[in-house]
């Protein structure tokens, strides 16, 4: 009985994750002049489902737009709220905010094809799912470099980012000094380019 049970739990959220994803794929056949309208969620289970290495998780509003001029479809999305990454600093998780738009220009055509300008579908499937464009163009909001704000980061770890740059700004005071000494062959240098000037 709790086998039954499990494998009913696993399918129940299985199908909940497929329409997860079920809500990105677009029937292009079906697609009227009019604009339609659609308006998502990037959440946890989203994340999980594409797969992406960036964003683990995350809650993400989307408004997708669909429309169909002159033998194209334009497909235009606009994304705010905030994902998990890890801290560069401290490797701790944390929420990186996130907001943006893009369009994607989708035609019908004999094979798949993405030359980066416009997507092209086989015309006898008719539909595709643009999750995997949607989590690219959240993650491509994300800076190079994401940090906690100053005294977020995980305590044991800032307790060694202080250390060192402590240590850091010692060597910096002893490398000030006018005790300092230098190896002969810069002052040799030097000193030839000063009489040459």
């Amino acid at each position: 009985m709790h086998n039954l049970c499990s494998r009913i739990t696993f399918f129940r959220n299985f199908a909940r994750q497929m329409e997860k994803l079920d809500a990105y794929k677009i029937d292009f056949k079906g697609v009227q002049d009019d604009a339609e309208v659609r308006h998502l969620q990037a959440d946890d289970e989203f994340f999980a489902r594409v797969q992406g290495n960036e964003i683990q998780s995350g809650n993400v509003a989307v408004e997708m737009q669909v429309r169909h001029t002159s033998g194209v479809y334009l497909v235009s999305f606009q994304f705010k709220g905030e994902v998990q990454v890890m801290c560069d600093r401290c490797l701790e998780p944390m929420m990186q905010p996130v907001e943006g738009e893009a369009e994607l220009r989708i035609k019908l055509g004999e094979t798949y094809e993405d030359d980066g300008d416009i997507i092209v579908v086989p015309e006898d499937e008719g539909s595709a799912d643009i999750s995997w464009q949607v989590y690219e163009q959240i993650a491509l909001q994300i800076p190079l470099r994401h940090v906690h704000e100053d005294g977020k980061c995980e305590e044991s770890m800032q307790e060694v980012l202080s250390q060192h740059e402590t240590l850091e700004d010692a060597g910096t005071d002893a490398d000030s000094g006018e005790s300092q000494t230098t190896d002969p062959r810069w002052d040799a240098l030097k000193k030839l380019i000063t009489t040459n000037n």
